[in-house]
């Protein structure tokens, strides 16, 4: 069966990790929310001995007040520590379920997410929802503490009881009403931001582009334009929230003065002390805290359920595949594929394909653009799934394979390789941390030398696309990479088409020592490559038209003749 994660689900699974932090503030933010209950009594006990000219009483309850006050605020530090511990623990879980479940996507529910999309779904939809429950144990502190405090004043006077009561009510009336109209304000300011970090993404990526063709001024425009939607949409969502938020605050603050004259009204009548009405008093800023604090629970939980909604596209189309074989085979790298039907049902890119590639030998694959070559290399990635078909390794259903143990079966070349924006040696040293053993490969394909003359050899730092080294290097690094891994199976994807005649003489003949050990599959056009392979499958128009020696198939298939002259 598929597991298919949900955001409540990942939720559970972070706090169950960050447990212990959770639990630790929870008792630290007991401390100090109780230890803020105590001050305004000691206070308020402290002005009422004045009023009555006990000044020894007064001083007694004035220490205890400093020294309450000076161990409230070294626990209030604590708390901020606590906070920090568990939202770093909480963001670190976050992004590793992201992370994960990426990688577990295939490329065609990936592709729903745009790159401004999913860079801010990765920071700040996850800092969003790691505040929020971070914030969680402090929270439920400040409830437990509202409770407490009515249910002191309803001891005191039931009308004051009562008053707190109606008040509150219309105050938690107004954040209701307000919830839905800030959840979509901050719905459509997330979607601004991803349009404004989608252009700024296009700017670094396209920048030989803008310059090329000169075209900074109608980029500036856009980008100035995304700006501008998406400040106006940030200052919409600010101005709503805090009217509500600083309305709430203007009501409850009317109240409290007003129960400030009738408190004096009762002390005037002799049924309340003046220490009580300095509880009271003390307690209702306390709450007006709250309910500060409670307007803004309300706008992060609207943020939350953005955030978590944002967040559901990475999870949605997840893969995780159980029914996988529990320990490791040795396999021998036979690819059969039967009967598959990939791509849209209506337009397929591949359509009834069926072939099977055996071990120790060099297949070719030759077609056209259109052809659906490409959706052979998608499905062996596992980058997608076929609709109808098997795909099979030694007879063995790839999605029947670990993870982990089938992409070690597994390596792949594409026709434009990226990098990461890190050193030469450290983007080979993912792959293999024998550093000797990838010198002797870029030694093996002629490109160490060219290496070692660059300013900071192997420590070069490379560009994602590769653009501050030879172009031709760049390719061979990616061939590198292939032969570093050393998998049993290696996919080339028309890399020889960028690569000189000598350059490819040189692969093939590596290729050529090493294919007893190997299945080797090469996608490409060129004849010199095609003349040597021990089989060449031909696709045209999302089928398998031939499948055969080059030689047999340049005499004999007229679709293949074409198809290697374009």
């Amino acid at each position: 069966m598929e597991k298919l994660l949900t955001p409540k689900a990942v939720t559970w699974h972070a706090l169950k990790i960050a447990k212990k932090e959770f639990a630790i503030k929870f008792f630290v933010s007991f401390c100090s929310r109780a230890l803020l209950m105590i001050i305004p009594i000691l206070f308020s006990f402290a002005v009422d001995s004045i009023s009555k000219g006990n000044f020894k009483n007064a001083y007694v309850m004035a220490i205890l007040s400093i020294f309450v006050y000076l161990v409230f605020r070294l626990i209030d530090i604590l708390n901020t520590y606590t906070w920090h511990k568990l939202y770093n623990k909480l963001y670190q879980v976050y992004t590793n379920i992201g992370l994960q479940n990426t990688y577990d996507n295939s490329v065609f529910s990936l592709s729903r997410i745009s790159i401004g999309e999913y860079i801010n779904i990765m920071n700040n939809d996850i800092n969003t929802m790691g505040e929020f429950f971070g914030n969680l144990p402090t929270r439920i502190m400040r409830v437990i503490e509202f409770i407490i405090i009515f249910v002191y004043f309803f001891i005191i006077n039931t009308y004051i009881g009562y008053a707190g009561v109606a008040v509150s009510l219309v105050v938690f009336a107004i954040l209701y009403i307000s919830s839905k109209k800030i959840e979509s304000l901050n719905q459509i300011r997330a979607a601004e931001l991803d349009k404004k970090s989608g252009v700024l993404h296009e700017i670094l990526l396209c920048i030989k582009d803008i310059k090329g063709f000169n075209i900074f001024e109608p980029i500036r425009s856009r980008t100035i334009d995304a700006t501008d939607n998406y400040v106006d949409a940030l200052l919409t969502q600010r101005v709503v929230e805090d009217a509500y938020k600083f309305g709430i605050i203007l009501l409850i603050e009317i109240f409290r003065l007003g129960l400030f004259i009738y408190g004096i009204y009762l002390i005037s009548i002799g049924k309340m002390e003046l220490a009580i009405l300095l509880v009271i008093y003390n307690y209702y800023a306390q709450l007006i805290d709250n309910f500060s604090d409670f307007a803004t629970i309300n706008v992060n939980y609207r943020n939350l359920l953005v955030s978590q909604n944002r967040f559901n596209k990475i999870l949605e189309y997840s893969r995780h595949d159980n029914n996988t074989t529990p320990q490791k085979h040795k396999y021998q790298g036979e690819i059969t594929f039967k009967n598959i039907l990939y791509g849209y049902k209506d337009k397929p890119t591949l359509k009834d394909v069926s072939f099977k590639i055996k071990p120790g030998t060099i297949t070719c694959l030759v077609g056209d653009a259109s052809s659906g070559k490409s959706g052979i290399i998608d499905l062996l990635l596992k980058l997608n799934r076929q609709h109808t078909g098997k795909i099979l390794i030694d007879q063995t259903n790839i999605y029947d394979i670990q993870p982990e143990e089938y992409y070690n079966l597994i390596a792949s070349v594409n026709n434009d390789p990226t990098f990461f924006n890190i050193s030469i040696k450290d983007n080979l040293r993912m792959i293999e941390k024998d550093f000797e053993k990838i010198v002797k490969i870029c030694q093996m394909l002629n490109i160490h030398e060219y290496i070692i003359k660059l300013q900071h050899g192997y420590d070069t730092i490379l560009t994602p696309n590769g653009s501050n080294i030879d172009l031709n290097v760049k390719y061979l690094l990616g061939v590198a990479r292939v032969l570093i891994k050393d998998a049993k199976i290696m996919i080339f994807d028309d890399i020889f088409t960028h690569l000189n005649t000598r350059d490819d003489e040189t692969i093939f003949r590596i290729l050529e020592k090493i294919k007893k050990t190997h299945t080797i599959i090469i996608f490409t056009k060129d004849t010199n490559i095609l003349t040597k392979a021990d089989q060449v499958i031909f696709l045209h128009q999302h089928e398998i038209m031939a499948n055969s020696k080059h030689t047999t198939l340049i005499k004999t298939n007229k679709l293949y003749q074409d198809a290697i002259a374009k």
